[in-house]
Parts: structure tokens; sequence; C-alpha cells
């Protein structure tokens, strides 16, 4: 379904919505919050401290200030906090029924939304629908981030389309940093705020190939920057760059290199 279809078909039925509004309050405790199957949309913002959300076996931590968008899926979730930290954070919940199965997706907004720490404050524990003026505040706090959601998730695109500058940024300095990990996707994907479908689609067209082999690729590109540059012997740089199979390391080398480890070292030698 085009992004703008379905954005007026949520638009149209945005004055049916059901809106609830609750606050909690954690210290050194972690918690289940939400059933097993969530037939919601969850927009939680994070008023202070930060929370540490597990949503089907995906980890995801929100900083102060931050927020991240729940859609209705299966789902095992639990909040956490540390004993030296209080947290305190919002639940906007939201139910569509007529749009549950166009999202299946979680987002975590990399920035902060100050901006809105008063609205969440002032008000909770409410039936919005009691109360029109903030029913509308809150409504179009959602509807903000319903659509950018979209954007993110389901605008179509041309093949051609791929990162911009900014993201490609993030992407590569994210990469670099991490070089010596294995990297998720979904993480790498949640840097620049994109879905990992759409997040695939995206680098493919930019990097002309998959993640996974162009995090290959440059995992051992380093591996050979350190085989030229040191007299580490191969295990050892294998471990740096957390290649616990030195088997499948040296298979991967070869692959890019087209030489053992021991080999490009020997030919690489003055």
């Amino acid at each position: 379904m085009k992004t703008k279809i379905l954005l007026e078909k949520i638009l149209s039925e945005s004055n049916n919505v059901e809106m609830v509004l609750c606050k909690h309050h954690i210290r050194n405790e972690s918690f289940h919050n939400l059933p097993e199957s969530l037939d919601c949309h969850l927009l939680t913002y994070v008023e202070k401290g930060f929370l540490e959300m597990k949503i089907d076996s995906k980890s995801y931590r929100v900083e102060e200030g931050q927020i991240i968008w729940i859609s209705p899926t299966s789902i095992r979730q639990y909040y956490k906090s540390d004993d030296k930290n209080e947290s305190r954070f919002f639940n906007l919940r939201i139910l569509i029924p007529e749009f549950k199965s166009h999202f299946k997706q979680v987002l975590l907004f990399n920035k902060n939304y100050l901006a809105f720490k008063n609205y969440f404050s002032q008000w909770h524990d409410f039936d919005l629908h009691s109360h029109p003026y903030l029913k509308s505040i809150f409504k179009g706090i959602w509807l903000q981030f319903l659509s950018e959601y979209i954007m993110f998730n389901y605008e179509e695109t041309e093949e051609e389309k791929t990162f911009d500058f900014q993201k490609r940024k993030v992407i590569q300095e994210y990469i670099t940093i991490n070089i010596h990990k294995n990297i998720d996707i979904s993480e790498l994907a949640n840097q620049v705020n994109l879905s990992l479908d759409y997040f695939s689609r995206l680098f493919k067209n930019t990097y002309k190939q998959a993640p996974r082999y162009y995090l290959k690729k440059i995992k051992m590109e380093r591996a050979g920057e350190i085989i030229k540059e040191t007299t580490l012997n191969i295990n050892q740089i294998a471990s740096m760059l957390n290649m616990t199979n030195f088997s499948l390391f040296c298979k991967q080398f070869k692959d890019i290199y087209g030489l053992s480890p021991e080999a490009y070292r020997k030919s690489n030698r003055f």
C-alpha cells in the first residue's frame, strides 16, 4: 500500500482511535508491563533516567528524552532501571483496529524530544477522551510519529534511492568504531532510525552489496591491515576482531583476498 494512501486512511479514522496515557516510576527494578500479545500501538517517552527494554528477544536502551515506537506484535517485554537512578516514563497506548496488520516494527528515535516533557509530566492516568483539549494535543504527538514511522517503513522508493550523506556518515562511523565486534544489522538500522527491511534495501542500493557481506569485507580489510602492519600471529588478529572460529576467519579472509592470511603476510613482506 502506498504511503500516501495509508496515511490518508489512518487520518480519516483518527477521530475513532482509543488513547490511554499512563505514568510509570521505577528504581532498581525489572517487571513485565505488557501482555504477550500487544494489540495496540505504544509510544514510550522517557522523562528521567533510562529504560532497557526487551521486545521479541531484541534489546533496546531508551535514554532520557527519547521515544520508542512499538507496533502491534507478538511481544514479551520488560523494563529495567539500575539501583543508582530512578526512571520515569510515560506510555501512550493507541488502538487502531483497522491497521494492526500494517505495523510489525519497533523504532527507536535516537534524538531527544524534551519539548514534549511538559505535556507528559502534567497529564497522566487520564482517559483522554474525557479531555478533548488534551486528546487533541496527544493525537497531534501521535500523528507526528505515525507519519514519520510510515515514511521510514512504508515509503515506496525508486530502485536507485540511497542513503543521504548524513546517514552514510553515521553508518560508516558506527562500523569503524565497532568493527572489532559482531555488528548486528538491526542495531545498525537503529542508528539511522530505519526498519530492518527498509535499511537493508537502501544499504544494498547505496553500497551495491548486502549489509552482511559488506561488514565481512570491512572486517577482513581491517584484518589485512593488521597483518601487514604488525607481527601479531594470525590467531591473535582473529581474536582482536571477535572471530572465535579460526577456520571461518581464514575462509572469509581468503574469500576477500584470494589468499590465506599466512600467504597474504608473506606476499606483503619487503
